[in-house]
This record gives structure tokens, C-alpha cells and sequence, in this order.
């Protein structure tokens, strides 16, 4: 509107292009003084902007490094009890996100075009997120070294890579394969130990390469019930929280018939089962149920029951009722460690749709790039609960998985940097090209926002690049030789062909001209504007 003012003021009002030798006003040369308070206007909103960005990040790193700590945190002392935990973290977002949900169908915030999707769709999804969610819970809970916890979540970045190029058909850089094939040397790195047996951290009787793999695995479902997402609710808007509150529903009742698989994985008896969800309850109470003396007894029996080689059926060897040997309970700090990773959990997930829908993904990114050395460095911490101290191979893994998460996700942008610093490129004005991808960036991600699933948008980056990729493509319109020429010939000044009208980029072919000397659309004696008034 500035602007507006400041043409009509300098030409009387005149239309452009109506006249010759008629300047452009430069924008902040007005005397008046209307534009320096538009311009400070600016300045307080990027300024405020900024310190928005500024404190989202902030939050970012302090709540995602608490909800990882206290992850790991609440696996001491709810050790024997992986299967409740498992039931417990999936439940306790159903009450939460029905106390938002079901006020908003009341209002009408929430319309019968989402209440109408099929609930099947839902119930795929919990699906995918229960496997996902399940194999997490137990690989965190079996594993030993916490630090290689965060160093073997990076793999989510070179797994959405083949689902995204499997179902998607995505395209991928060569730097992005580069930095996804750093990323799984690095992962080789970490694991070397547990490969080659010179690990002491098998204490607890668990494989630590076998659980490593399946926390490893657990990628793949998380990566494909955001792809069905994507494909199920075809664009369509939808209040995440009513989407993630229904996949919790599903998602808890998928989770009841995997405890029975989920049992057999940690030898547990299922004529324990039932006791063992009640014990898991009652630790979360803060109130043991395994004390030294059971627990010594198990051990001795489990010991007593291989050395003879008899099994269920008395014969095979095979596991029975006797083998299951729980170590002691540890539940009185239980109830904070358990709460404290539900708060930082809800406050997480709340925070990754903040920053999607208002902020920028690079602070999710610049954030959880940062997040691999501040946990692997938490945990290395002597006042931590369950701290091991960093191998060589720990460090080295670190360092080789930094270089290509910075490789894949920071290449362009740090190119871009050291070409301006270089004074190869403008260091104060952004292309067109780079301000149009980070608006259609921006579009992308805040429609990602709407199909962000609990604990899944920070390992998903490959799959975001590529709807921004996707969405990059449809607003790319093939032009006709005719257009080409027609944007050629502006910028050298020249008139294009009488046949061809429109702007530079939008040229169309026009009808024959209506008699000698005129044209369509312009009065006779009208003078074209000069060319370098026209922006192209």
C-alpha cells in the first residue's frame, strides 16, 4: 500500500506504462515519513519473530534432551515391567487428547468432515504406531548403554529414505545419499563392540546387538504410518490432535494382544502375565514386588532348571515357568521417572507442532542435530542413574554420525553461507528461486503438521523433504518457446513478438491484431513501459 501511495503521488494518479520518463519512487525515499514507520513496523515484527524462533528453539533442546533422558530414566526402576510401560505410555495420551477433543466437537471446531473419516484409516495407523511404539520401549529398556540410545535413533534417516523412495518415488541428492551412507557407518561404528564380543555390557542377560536391531527395525513402521497418512487422508484437513487421539485409541487396543508376543520375547511365563501387568502397576505406585530374596530364589532356579536341561515338557530344555528370573525391584523413584517422561513427552510432541505450523523445520533439525552430543554427553554424566562411561567407539560413532546428518541435512545451506561469504553470491538478498522454496517449504510443513505422529516428526525428515520437493514440482508450470523468447527479449529490452502477450513467465499467444498499428489491450498511442521497470 506504501508503495501505492507513493506512485499515485508521483504520477498524478496515472496508471503505469500510460506514460514516458515517469520514474519509479525507490522505495523508503518518501519525505513524509509514512515509510520509516512502515519500516519499523517491520523491523519490531522480524524482531519479534526472531525471539519467537529463538525461544522455540530453546524449548526444543531443553524439553526433546529431558524427554530422552527420562526415557531411558523410567526403564530402571520399571525394569521388569516392559509390557505395562508399554500399555502405560500409549494410554495416557487417550484421556489427554479427549479432554481437547471432545470440547471442540462441542463447539463445532472440530467439523463432521473429520468426524466422517473412516475409522478403519485410524485403526492402520495405530497399527503401525503400536509395532513401532512396542519395539522402542523394550530396545530402550534392554539396553544397557544409554548413549548409544540416540546414536542408533539417526538410522530413521537412511530407513525413510528407502520408504520414500519405494512408495513415494522420491529423488535424493548425491549429498544426501553421501550424508545417509556416513550415518550408517557411523551406526557400524557404535556397534562394534557388541559385532566383535569385546563388549562387557551384556550384564543383564539381553543381546545388545539383537535389541540394537530392533531398535533399529522400529523405524520402518514409523516411517510407513506416516506415509499412509499421508496417502489416507489425501491432503485432507484435520485437527491433529483429533487424529493422534483416535491412533491412541487404536493404537492401546492393538497394544493388549501384543503382550503376548511381547512376553515371550522377555521370557516371561504367560501364566505370569497377568501378575506381572499388576506388579508393573504397583511399581509405578512406588511399591516393590521383587525383593532380593525372590529374586535370588529365581535366579537359582532358572540356573537349576538349565543344568539338569529340563523344560516345560520335561525333555527339550525349552523355557518354563521356573526360568523367568526378575532381578530386584527398584520402584520407589518410579513414579517421578514415569511422570516426568509423560509431561516432557506431551510438552515434546506439543512443540513439534508449534514449530512446524508457525516456525521453521530447520529449528527442529538445527535442534535434534544438537541433541546427539548433548545426550550422548548427559548420559556419560557420573550423577545419572545408570551412566556408562564413553568408549572410544562411542566417540569416534559420534563424530562419524554428526559429519552426515550435517552433510545430509545442512549441505545447501552451508554451501549458500560460504558462497556469500565468498561475495560470490548477494549476502543481504535471498534469490528468487531461495524465497520461493523456503514459502513453498513453509506451506509443506505446516500441512505436515497436521499428520504428525506422537514422537515420529523429528525422525521423519526424509519424508518431509520430499513433500517439499513434491510440492516444488506442481508449481513448476513448462513453458512454451514462445514464452521463452518472449522473457529473453524483456531482459534485453526489447519488444517481444506482436503475437505474444503478457508478462515475462506468463506470455500466451494472442489473436490477431485488430487493425493497422493497434494490438489487443492497448489504446492507440499508449507507449509500452520501459523494460527495466518490469521485474523478472
Amino acid at each position: 500500500p506504501a508503495q501505492a501511495r507513493q506512485w499515485a503521488a508521483a504520477t498524478g494518479g496515472k496508471s503505469p506504462g500510460s506514460g514516458r520518463g515517469v520514474a519509479v519512487p525507490v522505495r523508503g525515499a518518501d519525505d513524509d515519513g509514512t515509510d520509516d514507520g512502515n519500516e519499523d513496523k517491520l523491523e519490531d515484527v522480524d524482531t519479534a519473530k526472531d525471539k519467537f524462533l529463538m525461544i522455540c528453539f530453546g524449548s526444543f533442546v531443553v524439553v526433546a534432551l529431558m524427554n530422552r533422558v527420562f526415557q531411558k530414566l523410567e526403564t530402571i526402576p520399571m525394569y521388569n515391567y516392559p509390557v505395562f510401560l508399554s500399555l502405560l505410555t500409549t494410554f495416557i495420551y487417550i484421556p489427554a487428547s479427549f479432554a481437547y477433543i471432545i470440547p471442540m466437537q462441542m463447539q463445532g471446531k472440530i467439523g463432521k468432515e473429520q468426524t466422517q473419516i473412516p475409522k478403519y484409516k485410524f485403526a492402520i495407523m495405530g497399527c503401525l504406531d503400536s509395532l513401532a511404539s512396542a519395539m522402542q520401549i523394550f530396545a530402550v529398556n534392554f539396553i544397557t548403554n544409554a548413549s548409544i540410545l540416540v546414536l542408533l535413533s539417526q538410522s530413521a534417516i537412511p530407513i525413510s529414505m528407502m520408504i520414500s523412495k519405494l512408495f513415494l518415488k522420491a529423488t535424493y541428492s548425491l549429498t544426501q545419499y553421501l550424508g545417509a551412507m556416513i550415518v550408517c557407518c557411523g551406526i557400524i561404528v557404535v556397534l562394534t563392540p557388541q559385532l566383535t564380543g569385546k563388549s562387557t555390557d551384556e550384564d543383564n542377560g539381553h543381546s545388545q546387538v539383537v535389541w540394537a536391531v530392533v531398535n533399529i527395525i522400529s523405524c520402518i513402521p514409523m516411517a510407513l504410518s506416516s506415509v499412509y497418512k499421508e496417502k489416507a487422508l489425501q491432503g485432507q484437513d484435520i485437527d491433529v490432535v483429533y487424529l493422534n487421539g483416535w491412533v491412541s485409541v487404536f493404537q492401546f487396543i492393538l497394544c493388549i494382544p501384543l503382550t503376548i508376543p511381547s512376553a515371550f520375547v522377555v521370557n516371561l511365563p504367560l501364566s505370569e502375565l497377568p501378575q506381572n501387568l499388576m506388579d508393573g502397576f504397583h511399581c509405578l505406585m512406588g511399591r516393590s514386588s521383587v525383593y532380593m530374596a525372590t529374586a535370588a530364589l529365581g535366579a537359582a532356579a532358572a540356573a537349576s532348571g538349565s543344568a539338569s536341561g529340563e523344560g516345560m515338557d520335561g525333555m527339550d530344555g525349552s523355557m518354563d515357568d521356573t526360568s523367568y528370573a526378575p532381578p530386584e525391584d527398584h520402584c520407589a523413584r518410579a513414579p517421578f521417572y514415569v511422570w516426568s517422561y509423560c509431561i516432557f513427552n506431551l510438552l515434546y510432541n506439543i512443540l513439534i507442532v508449534v514449530i512446524l505450523k508457525y516456525g521453521s523445520a530447520n529449528i527442529m533439525y538445527l535442534g535434534s542435530t544438537a541433541l546427539v552430543p548433548l545426550t550422548n554427553a548427559a548420559f556419560a554424566m557420573p550423577w545419572l542413574p545408570g551412566h556408562k562411561p564413553v568408549k572410544p567407539t562411542d566417540l569416534y560413532g559420534l563424530i562419524v554420525i554428526m559429519l552426515g546428518i550435517t552433510i545430509y541435512r545442512f549441505y545447501e545451506d552451508l554451501k549458500t553461507l560460504v558462497l556469500r561469504k565468498l561475495g560470490i553470491e548477494d549476502p543481504d538478498t535471498p534469490t528468487a528461486a531461495e524465497a520461493e522454496r523456503e514459502r513453498t517449504r513453509k506451506q509443506v510443513l505446516q500441512r505436515a503438521a497436521l499428520y504428525v505422529g506422537l514422537n515420529q516428526a523429528e525422525a521423519l525428515g526424509p519424508l518431509m523433504d520430499e513433500r517439499v520437493k513434491k510440492a516444488a514440482r506442481k508449481k513448476m508450470v513448462p513453458r512454451s518457446p514462445a514464452q521463452i523468447r518472449g522473457s529473453y527479449m524483456y531482459r534485453l529490452g526489447l519488444a517481444p513478438s506482436p503475437t505474444v502477450t503478457g508478462s515475462p513467465g506468463t506470455f500466451r499467444r494472442s489473436p490477431p491484431p485488430l487493425g493497422p498499428g493497434r494490438s489487443p489491450g492497448r489504446s492507440p498511442g499508449s507507449v509500452r513501459p520501459n523494460a527495466t521497470s518490469i521485474n523478472v
